[in-house]
């Protein structure tokens, strides 16, 4: 499935910050990528590695911790967790490829942000 999303630049103490929307049922996939992929030098390359690896088949599942939320990649899903939450069913599933697609967009959004 093809997710619709929006690019909004908000500001918060005084820096004027990129976030991705998505719909109500991924709020876990915008949580982690405003707050555990935060540039494209850091954890960005890490996780798409990751996903890569699981895709071509060098892997059968990877798991990823970040900040806040926790990914379990597999071929097909990808479930998001949220570390944080004290409900046990603070995840979501989205279809790996998907999740591909816009960690890529996000951060090709956040290149273009950065150079103004």
């Amino acid at each position: 499935m093809s997710y619709s999303y929006r690019i909004e630049t908000i500001e918060q103490q005084g820096r004027r910050l990129l976030v991705m929307r998505l719909p109500e049922e991924l709020a876990l996939v915008e949580m982690f990528l405003y707050t555990d992929v935060q540039s494209g030098e850091g954890s960005g390359p890490w996780v798409l590695g990751a996903i890569d690896r699981v895709l071509a088949g060098q892997s059968a599942q990877e798991e990823v911790a970040g900040n806040v939320c926790a990914l379990v990649i597999g071929p097909e899903w990808t479930t998001v967790v949220d570390q944080l939450a004290e409900d046990e069913e603070a995840d979501c599933r989205i279809e790996t490829p998907e999740l591909k697609r816009l960690l890529e967009i996000w951060l090709e959004e956040q290149r273009k942000h950065r150079q103004g």
